[in-house]
């Protein structure tokens, strides 16, 4: 990955991808969403069907071919690695996370995720599974370390001040 890269990562209407959008534009860097179109119906697809072992070795190959295929260009990927864990149970996390200092977990409360997916038209879980979600994040962000964007206190620009100052100017 490249050195100026950076992972923006977190549960479903948390404000990742508004959050990713906004510093590629803002900083002038490449875009990538690895888990959007195709990849992201299989995805659904293999975790609907149950298919955990299926849905983690797919969930490598497309992280590792958007990180060989970005190599030399600085780039803000939409979801990555954390996702895949957030399907795990927790003993099955591995001890170290790949590029963990180049990581933000966007993270905002249930009832927000579930009004700000209801107003993009998207299906929505049931307030319980998103709570589900939203304590994995935190949980995954705790134990790796990882630098956290509170999206439901934070607005867009604020998020995105934030972010640019952890990582590109020296926090």
């Amino acid at each position: 990955m490249h050195p100026q890269s950076i992972i923006i990562d977190g549960h479903a209407g948390s404000g990742k991808t508004t959050l990713a959008r906004s510093i590629a534009a803002s900083l002038g860097l490449a875009y990538v969403k690895p888990f959007d179109g195709v990849t992201g119906e299989v995805n659904a697809w293999l975790y609907r069907k149950g298919r955990t072992t299926d849905l983690l070795a797919f969930r490598r190959i497309i992280s590792d071919h958007a990180v060989e295929q970005n190599a030399e260009r600085p780039t803000v990927f939409d979801r990555l690695i954390p996702s895949t864990l957030s399907l795990l149970d927790g003993s099955n996390w591995p001890d170290r996370l790949p590029f963990a200092e180049r990581t933000v977990i966007c993270w905002s409360p249930a009832d927000l995720t579930v009004v700000r997916l209801a107003e993009r038209g998207r299906d929505i879980w049931s307030a319980e599974d998103h709570g589900r979600f939203c304590r994995i994040f935190a949980d995954i962000a705790a134990r790796y370390r990882l630098f956290i964007v509170d999206t439901g206190t934070l607005g867009p620009d604020a998020a995105l001040e934030r972010v640019s100052r952890h990582f590109f100017s020296g926090k």
